[in-house]
């Protein structure tokens, strides 16, 4: 959609130019036409005529000013429902980012719980393989007091 309206803006763009451009001209006739009233002598049947050419001029450059105001408030529409689009565009962008930002800040949070409690359980495996140690220690030396008390008891 936002393509198709700059496209519509582009050619609003032309338009607008070529209207300028024929307001231009039929302003410098006008222009043309009163100076030549102005310097020409008072001769009647010339001077009623200069005035209507200058009157159809006059109107045709008014129809002219008039379709221009047209393209400008157009122009001024189209750009603006751009700008709307491009606000709303903005506005998802900025919101699917904020919903990044939380789904990352989770997952950060939820990661220093993992190693936290990684942490605690590397704690109690290394307890419980020391308290292992120690019972297989101690079964060693059960074992090997109770294999001297039978090797004594079997002498006797």
């Amino acid at each position: 959609k936002n393509d198709s309206l700059m496209l519509v803006i582009n050619q609003g763009n032309t338009t607008l130019a070529n209207t300028d451009l024929k307001i231009g001209q039929l302003q410098k006739r006008v222009t043309h036409l009163i100076n030549t009233i102005r310097t020409q002598p008072d001769s009647a049947q010339q001077k009623i005529s200069e005035c209507d050419s200058l009157g159809a001029n006059a109107a045709i450059l008014m129809a002219q000013q008039g379709q221009r105001d047209t393209l400008c408030n157009d122009e001024i529409k189209n750009l603006t429902l751009v700008l709307a689009e491009k606000d709303s565009a903005l506005t998802d962008c900025e919101n699917g980012f904020s919903g990044i930002r939380q789904v990352a800040d989770s997952s950060l949070n939820e990661q220093l719980n993992m190693v936290i409690q990684i942490k605690g359980l590397n704690k109690q495996l290394k307890r419980k393989v020391f308290f292992s140690r120690v019972l297989s220690v101690g079964c060693l030396i059960l074992t090997s007091v109770s294999a001297t008390l039978i090797l004594m008891q079997q002498k006797r």
